[in-house]
């Protein structure tokens, strides 16, 4: 049985395998996913705060503050699924690729 891999949609609509892709369509995927998460936390940590209990308004206020501050940020796995498979297939074809090395969910929850 052959291995299913996952598609990506491109921006005019069509799928992609993600084996597929080239190597630049794969590194500005990732890249484009990475800005994206930063702009969502950008926008988090400016929201007002919809909280009205203390230690709940208190809790929004500090996770705001610590990505203001630098001090935490927003995983792209937790707000794109695909992004684990498409750090995985770059690795697989670079494995030897200077810079760092993304842990997929898999290897971070063993």
């Amino acid at each position: 049985m052959r291995k299913q891999t996952a598609k990506w949609k491109q921006k005019d609509g069509t799928f992609i395998r993600i084996c597929d892709m080239t190597d630049a369509h794969l590194k500005n995927t990732i890249a484009m996913l990475e800005r994206a998460t930063k702009r969502y936390d950008h926008a988090f940590a400016l929201a007002p705060n919809p909280f009205h209990g203390d230690i709940a308004f208190d809790m929004m206020e500090s996770a705001q503050d610590a990505i203001l501050e630098g001090d935490a940020e927003t995983d792209p796995a937790d707000l794109y699924p695909i992004y684990d498979k498409l750090c995985a297939e770059r690795d697989r074809r670079n494995p030897n690729a200077t810079g760092e090395r993304r842990e997929t969910r898999s290897e971070r929850t063993q």
